[in-house]
């Protein structure tokens, strides 16, 4: 009698333990709150998500699109940094680290080689005295949709290596003012 409820016992926590395990693994998602960022009355607020189950190459590292949302009660001009840090290839702009064909940035942002910053040019900004102003009125605008690792550079030396995607974001006011920081984010993804 005394092995019988023995093993009804392990039986019952090998199943628990099992159960658990499979639940686990559907649901292993990096989830990432809104970030707000305000420097005097320019407000944004920074969502989305990446995926953090089993990756590997060609595996779509964004769960959820990050989306960037104006809350400001000014016109802005705004620019974003991306720098990805790897143990192995140490910093890198992320155009550097992955290729422009591996990550897809919003519509509205341009990229630009001389500085590695990416200004908002997009449907939202209008062109005055030669900068891009973002008035207060503009809705969300996507940053990241897509994002995945090459395999002929992330390989297995990369394996169970953190990546740190650090995101830095700038804003100023009018074209006479000097840029600001607003905000920096940073994400790890493990492969």
């Amino acid at each position: 009698m005394k092995k019988l409820i023995v093993s009804i016992l392990m039986f019952v926590l090998t199943l628990t333990l099992f159960v658990v395990t499979v639940m686990a693994y559907f649901t292993d998602r990096k989830q990432t709150g809104e970030v707000n960022m305000t420097l005097g009355e320019i407000n944004y607020q920074l969502s989305g998500s990446f995926y953090s189950g089993y990756l590997m190459p060609g595996v779509d590292l964004i769960e959820n699109d990050f989306v960037l949302t104006n809350l400001s009660t000014i016109d802005t001009e705004l620019r974003v940094s991306i720098t990805v840090i790897s143990p192995v290839f140490g910093t890198l702009s992320m155009d550097e680290m992955l290729g422009s064909s591996y990550y897809q940035i919003g519509g509205g942002f341009i990229f630009d080689e001389t500085d590695d910053y990416y200004y908002y040019r997009g449907e939202e900004a209008t062109l005055e005295n030669d900068n891009y102003v973002i008035p207060p009125s503009s809705s969300s605008v996507i940053l990241l949709s897509y994002l995945e690792l090459d395999g002929y550079k992330f390989s297995n030396n990369h394996a169970n290596m953190p990546l740190n995607f650090t995101i830095t974001f700038e804003a100023k006011q009018g074209h006479f003012v000097d840029w600001e920081t607003l905000g920096t984010v940073t994400y790890t993804v493990t492969p």
